[in-house]
């Protein structure tokens, strides 16, 4: 398998054997691959410099096995311009790395991917982004999220009170339980998105309660480092 000029990001990479490295890529295309780049740490290469993540890269690689070699590199730059939201891209990446299966193309999710990137600039923006990102994320994933209907195929009411099973979707409740979703909220979040802070507030419920499942317990480290500086979009 050979591939040319593949526009595509960095996930993580790490040390392989004495000189090389094995590095994650998200490619448009191709989805998530493993590269070796070979003799990437020995003083004579650039490419380390090179295969920073949040940079639009194009790559070349080909072999035959789940590890192919990279060929070829050629960086733009960087779309995450600034450096205090980098562990917001990093979250992001974590999600990707973890959630998405090798070789599976997702390119309208690397289209989104991107331009969430590009819009980590102010701080009033960045919980509706991630929500936006971690909505798509679950729709390429097959876990779309029913805001109209509930559990028993019946009409989210706005004045009604709602639990949510990630496996299952909303369920009315008729007792007053803590933590219970307003039907108003949810309906506001299914007619006007992410506009209002309750909209915001249930789609973090929604979001956290299907990741959590599909992460099966695996820890993110930008939602630790989140978490212990008090942010609050996490």
């Amino acid at each position: 398998m050979k591939v040319e000029r593949q526009p595509a990001f960095v996930l993580r990479s790490q040390s392989y054997k004495e000189t090389s490295l094995l590095v994650d890529i998200f490619a448009r295309d191709h989805g998530r691959q493993k590269l070796i780049v070979r003799g990437a740490k020995s003083g004579k290469s650039s490419r380390t410099a090179q295969l920073q993540p949040f940079t639009e890269l194009s790559l070349s690689w080909q072999g035959k096995s789940d590890l192919k070699n990279l060929t070829e590199i050629d960086a733009a730059p960087s779309l995450l311009a600034n450096p205090a939201y980098l562990v917001y891209g990093m979250y992001l990446n974590e999600l990707l790395f973890y959630l998405l299966r090798e070789a599976d193309p997702h390119d309208n999710l690397y289209d989104v991917y991107c331009s969430t990137l590009g819009e980590l600039q102010s701080e009033d923006a960045i919980e509706p982004l991630l929500r936006k990102f971690e909505f798509s994320l679950l729709a390429e994933l097959g876990y779309a999220i029913e805001l109209y209907t509930d559990i028993d195929g019946a009409q989210v009411l706005a004045d009604a009170q709602y639990s949510y099973l990630p496996d299952a979707g909303f369920r009315r409740e008729y007792s007053r339980i803590p933590g219970l979703i307003p039907g108003q909220a949810i309906a506001d979040l299914a007619e006007n998105g992410l506009q209002s802070r309750a909209a915001l507030k249930v789609a973090k419920i929604l979001c956290r309660s299907h990741l959590d499942l599909l992460l099966a317990g695996r820890e993110l480290k930008s939602r630790r480092w989140l978490l212990s500086n008090a942010a609050p979009t996490k």
